[in-house]
């Protein structure tokens, strides 16, 4: 977490967690097909997407835990459908864009490249910290106490996915064409 002015900064709980979540082609997929079915179980996943049920089963945990997924049971058979869980913050919005995307044939690696730019907490933290305030390097490597090599690594990856921007020598909120990228701001910001 960083520090402003002796505040520490509030990180959204998860949020990187669910990024990571969605910043895989076997979970979209997965998901994808669950949207399509609407219900499925490990054992329908695992034949359709050619993978174990041992690694269906865990790709699914985690898209449970993330709140994406929700299962239930029937006999003795495990379902899952494509219903947010309330309790997971975020869950919910995320769920409906890649609803949106699963319904635009978006590709999982247009979808991926847009994740892994929060999959990391500082990479949060550096949105946070600018929020209106555009600010140099220098400040927000002060503000986060993260070194210059790992600033710089994250600010890279911030600028190519266009959750930043600089412009003279300052770093500002960028403004995304992309729906998750939108949400996955507006979500920091809150």
């Amino acid at each position: 977490m960083g520090k402003t002015k002796g505040m520490t900064v509030q990180l959204p709980p998860q949020l990187w967690l669910s990024c990571r979540a969605i910043a895989n082609e076997t979970r979209l997929r997965l998901i994808g097909l669950i949207f399509q079915e609407q219900k499925l179980s490990v054992k329908e996943l695992a034949t359709i997407t050619g993978i174990t049920e041992q690694n269906a089963s865990n790709q699914l945990r985690t898209l449970r835990i993330q709140g994406l997924i929700t299962p239930y049971r029937k006999k003795q058979q495990v379902f899952y459908k494509a219903i947010a869980n309330s309790e997971v913050k975020y869950a919910e919005e995320i769920l409906r864009v890649l609803q949106n995307y699963h319904g635009r044939n978006t590709p999982s690696h247009a979808i991926i490249r847009e994740a892994t730019g929060l999959t990391h907490p500082r990479r949060i933290e550096i949105i946070k910290e600018i929020g209106n305030t555009p600010m140099t390097q220098g400040e927000l490597i002060e503000i986060t106490g993260m070194t210059t090599s790992a600033m710089a690594r994250h600010i890279v990856k911030l600028q190519a996915r266009g959750f930043i921007n600089r412009s003279e020598k300052k770093y500002s909120l960028g403004a995304p064409k992309e729906c998750l990228s939108r949400l996955l701001i507006n979500l920091v910001r809150v």
